[in-house]
């Protein structure tokens, strides 16, 4: 399977979050708006590296490789992208002719009978829009936001960690595991 980001949109999610969050750390002023969206974004990017999971609407193009001389049985494929909810798949055979409706897909899950290998898919994953948005979610974006916030220039030697523990055990209450 080949799996390449063909477009991401961060600055969507970062906009309709931006007057909550500044809302959150009790900020009036203006002074610091460019360096709070850089902390909210950051936020956004440090939970998606913890969690292998897009937060920000992503569209992805997928290939499945079949190896020559070995026959695929038509069990289900799983999309093995570690991703938030699948949205707007289309599968396209090698002649460029769209067949999504030759297969059946379990966005919930990430699955799609029968296994599609010479095939083109392509889907989206992630929010582009904060309503959309589990309130889970948000919050542990803001709380991490808000660590950024608060803590811009600690440093502590021999404490390299990406993200501080209580995002880690906050991350299943917000991840859909692909079973």
């Amino acid at each position: 399977m080949i799996l390449l980001p063909t477009n991401r949109d961060v600055s969507s999610i970062v906009t309709s979050l931006f007057q909550p969050f500044k809302n959150h750390l009790r900020i009036l002023h203006d002074d610091e708006d460019d360096m709070i969206r850089l902390y909210l974004q950051g936020a956004i990017e440090a939970i998606e590296a913890a969690s292998g999971n897009d937060i920000a609407l992503t569209s992805y193009k997928v290939e499945y490789v079949g190896v020559e001389g070995i026959e695929y049985s038509h069990e289900a494929t799983k999309w093995y992208c570690g991703k938030w909810d699948i949205k707007n798949v289309k599968i396209v055979n090698v002649y460029g002719t769209d067949v999504t409706n030759e297969f059946t897909i379990d966005n919930a899950h990430g699955i799609i009978y029968p296994k599609p290998y010479g095939y083109e898919i392509t889907f989206d994953v992630g929010y582009s829009d904060a309503a959309d948005m589990s309130a889970n979610l948000v919050t542990l974006i803001f709380r991490y936001g808000a660590h950024l916030y608060e803590n811009r220039e600690a440093v502590r030697i021999g404490e390299p960690k990406l993200v501080p523990d209580w995002v880690n055990y906050a991350l299943p209450s917000v991840w859909k595991p692909r079973v």
